[in-house]
């Protein structure tokens, strides 16, 4: 529990700080089919959690690509790989 009103009102600015996030991700939740809410109790809901997820074949594809590519980077130095890629550090 909080102890302190420093403490209650550190939770409330981190709350308020957080609440369109929150409120972004409890809606990516219901349309992907992943939550449910209860208006009128207000509670949160998590739904069917062993559906396994589908994968687009492009995605597929693109990470089959990817890991051929980690495995070639992963070969050389770091420098040659960030120059290839023109990466900065």
């Amino acid at each position: 529990m909080l102890d302190t009103e420093s403490e209650l009102i550190a939770v409330n600015a981190r709350a308020l700080a957080l609440r369109e996030l929150t409120l972004a991700s409890l809606s990516l939740g219901v349309a992907t089919g992943l939550l449910a809410v209860d208006h009128e109790a207000a509670l949160v809901y998590s739904l069917d959690t062993n559906r396994k997820p589908v994968v687009a074949e492009g995605v597929k594809q693109m990470e089959r690509g990817a890991e051929r590519l980690g495995l070639w980077f992963a070969q050389l130095p770091q420098e040659q790989v960030f120059s290839m890629l023109r990466v900065a550090y």
